[in-house]
């Protein structure tokens, strides 16, 4: 559980993708930026809404949530 651009987040640990997911929410990430890459097999970003278990994890950023984060944390003092 995570606000977007927050200032905390909360993460279960059944799995490092769950706190990433959650991190990427503080630092400004957005499922409607997350990717699917449809290649064998196809993978998803960590910030997808529900992990789909016919995809693997492509344990990555989507290029646009990496420069959102970027961003939000160049904007940090």
């Amino acid at each position: 559980m995570a606000q977007v651009g927050g200032n905390f987040f909360l993460a279960s640990v059944q799995g490092y993708q769950h706190i990433a997911h959650e991190l990427g929410h503080t630092f400004n990430a957005s499922h409607e930026h997350a990717e699917v890459t449809f290649g064998i097999p196809p993978t998803q970003t960590y910030m997808h809404e529900a992990n789909n278990p016919l995809y693997a994890k492509d344990y990555r950023f989507s290029d646009v949530n990496r420069s959102r984060m970027a961003d939000f944390l160049a904007s940090v003092e």
